[in-house]
């Protein structure tokens, strides 16, 4: 695992139990822009400008896993 990808792992399980814990009952697409607000540089900023795209034009579908 390099150092990038251990950093994303650290910040995906620290999101995802925030998430349990404080928004059970916040819908997930108010969970999805809660995480977005953290995601900053590098490739993951394209994605995070993509999925905000989406969001404004209602273009994307959440299922709870």
């Amino acid at each position: 695992m390099t150092k990038s990808s251990g950093k994303v792992a650290r910040f995906i399980t620290a999101c995802k139990l925030y998430i349990y814990m404080k928004m059970k009952r916040v819908t997930v697409e108010e969970q999805i822009q809660w995480v977005l607000l953290y995601i900053q540089r590098g490739s993951a900023d394209m994605w995070k400008k993509n999925v905000l795209e989406k969001l404004e034009a209602e273009e994307l579908e959440f299922k709870i896993v």
